[in-house]
């Protein structure tokens, strides 16, 4: 190739636009499917949180509750998640008391619950003599595109019953 040919290729700039865009479009289209994905997981966790508050919430209105009713509330769990598939979801919700600085479990029922460990509350919540309802969630995110095996998701909600009687569960 000649010197003359060589200088004119290197002057000519067609093509240049096209040779950037395809250095960064591989990039930013990454870019966009993972702002998707973490925007689809921070939306699952969050309507995760409401489940768990709203079924609290729901419990925390009644003075008693019977074993249908409480079921029935806890599905309420599986519409408050749509459109996420709700197989991975698992939610139980409880009554506890604390006297003379004790935290006892009144009662507890869960959907896809497994497992007899007590709810956690923390110190200085309610006093002496007062009741909590605590609503426990847990989810697997499973992203659309399977980039892992999911995410565990878990989030507990504290509500105070409207009544100062605790709730009772009957069968």
């Amino acid at each position: 190739m000649s010197r003359r040919a060589l200088q004119r290729l290197m002057r000519d700039r067609r093509g240049v636009s096209a040779v950037e865009f395809a250095l960064i479009a591989p990039v930013m289209i990454g870019l966009y499917f993972a702002m998707t994905e973490f925007s689809q997981g921070f939306m699952a966790q969050k309507r995760m949180n409401h489940v768990a508050a709203v079924v609290g919430d729901l419990v925390g209105q009644v003075n008693t509750l019977t074993t249908s009713d409480l079921d029935g509330i806890l599905d309420v769990g599986d519409l408050v998640m749509a459109p996420y598939p709700v197989d991975t979801l698992k939610l139980r919700v409880s009554s506890v008391i604390r006297q003379n600085d004790v935290y006892t479990v009144q009662w507890s029922r869960g959907s896809n619950w497994s497992g007899a460990d007590a709810p956690i509350v923390p110190d200085g919540l309610i006093s002496n003599g007062q009741t909590v309802i605590v609503s426990e969630i847990k989810y697997t995110y499973v992203s659309a595109v399977n980039f892992s095996d999911g995410v565990n998701l878990s989030h507990t909600a504290y509500n105070l019953p409207r009544d100062t009687a605790p709730v009772t569960l009957t069968p």
